[in-house]
This record gives structure tokens, C-alpha cells and sequence, in this order.
């Protein structure tokens, strides 16, 4: 059988497919600490720093809430 890959398409602008910078700046809080699935779910899950909103569903209205949630559980991950 063959695999399937997963790519999550929201980091990519629609017209040239490069990293969107909301992305990649939410991406490099998060490298450090997470990866693969984690990284993923991350993205999906309700942030209590975002009043249990999910980041996807606001990255790209509200991208420093989004950032600053990032760095903060960055910490929290890593101490």
C-alpha cells in the first residue's frame, strides 16, 4: 500500500504556496518544543491563552494573540 502524507495547508498562501509570516512566526515559537502530531494539534486544540479559542480558527485575525499564546506555552513546554 502506498502512504499518505499530510500536509496542513493553512501555513500557505493559496496563490504561490510560500509559509504565510503568521505562520512562520507562530512555527518558530513552537519548533522548539513541539513536533510532527504535537505541532499539529497544537494548531486545532482550544488555548486557554486564547479563552479556548482555537488557534487555527484565529491565526489569521487575530495573529499576535496567537503568537503570544505560542510563546507562552513554549515556556511552559520547555520551563
Amino acid at each position: 500500500g502506498g502512504q499518505a502524507f499530510w500536509v496542513p495547508m493553512f501555513q500557505f498562501d493559496a496563490q504561490d504556496l510560500t509559509v504565510r509570516p503568521e505562520s512562520r512566526r507562530v512555527l518558530a515559537e513552537l519548533v522548539p518544543a513541539y513536533d510532527g502530531w504535537a505541532l499539529a494539534m497544537w494548531f486545532v486544540q482550544a488555548n486557554a491563552w486564547l479563552d479556548a479559542r482555537r488557534p487555527l480558527a484565529v491565526l489569521f485575525t487575530d495573529p499576535s494573540s496567537v503568537l503570544e499564546a505560542a510563546r507562552a506555552d513554549r515556556f511552559v513546554a520547555t520551563g
